[in-house]
């Protein structure tokens, strides 16, 4: 599943950096994607990629100190950032220095700047599906599920760590294309529900971007895939 989400990422940033000077990639935290991350950073994908032209953002953030190993940024600069030959000013990371809502504001303000000429935003998001269908730091039942004129809001996680800062659905229903990387038994069911229940972000709020984004690519495994019918 990481190789396949590799080999495809490089491709599309391959043709999308023909066609504009830069190319903005949404990063997801969480376990999943760790190996797709040093897949990446491995010299096949490094003289692949014009790192140079990357900007990297962050759906969320575990409002933790960027030192501690749950911080989603920290697992990204681990796994691949400091491999990869990306400029450090391109690093675009979710301060957790300040408080809950001055860091969200501060993003949103990044976010509206960096955009603020074109009617998209992330050339590629990357996201991830909890066991509870979540993407992002959207849980179910959570207020921010129903943010639409917000981009960036705090959250409540029904784990530790609980502060987090996320993305809502609007902006990364903006981006020119969404891959979710789905595995493990353990996300069956909400794979399922997702794709093939009935329309219900409040409880399934990964619907949010699946059911609205016009371009949405899944890469999943046979485990997580165990309860979807329809596999085209």
């Amino acid at each position: 599943m990481s190789a396949a989400a590799a080999e495809w990422i490089a491709t599309y940033a391959e043709q999308q950096l023909k066609e504009r000077d830069r190319f903005s990639l949404l990063l997801s935290g969480g376990n999943t994607p760790k190996e797709l991350y040093s897949l990446l950073a491995t010299e096949r994908y490094r003289d692949r990629i014009d790192w140079q032209r990357v900007h990297i953002f962050f759906g969320d953030e575990r409002f933790v100190p960027f030192e501690d190993d749950r911080n989603n940024g920290k697992m990204a600069y681990d796994h691949l950032l400091r491999i990869v030959s990306i400029p450090p000013l391109q690093y675009h990371y979710i301060s957790t220095k300040d408080d809950e809502q001055e860091a969200a504001e501060k993003y949103e303000q990044l976010l509206r700047e960096y955009f603020r000429n074109s009617s998209a935003t992330f050339d590629l998001a990357l996201l991830g599906m909890g066991n509870d269908a979540h993407t992002l730091s959207l849980f179910p039942h959570s207020p921010a599920i129903h943010e639409e004129n917000r981009w960036v809001v705090p959250s409540r996680a029904p784990e530790e760590p609980v502060h987090r800062i996320t993305l809502t659905a609007p902006i990364v229903n903006l981006s020119g294309c969404v891959l979710f990387l789905v595995a493990g038994k353990s996300k069956a069911k909400a794979l399922h529900e997702v794709l093939e229940g009935k329309l219900n972000p409040e409880l399934y709020p990964s619907q949010l971007i699946t059911r609205n984004h016009r371009d949405v690519h899944l890469f999943t495994d046979r485990d997580a895939m165990q309860l979807v019918t329809n596999h085209t």
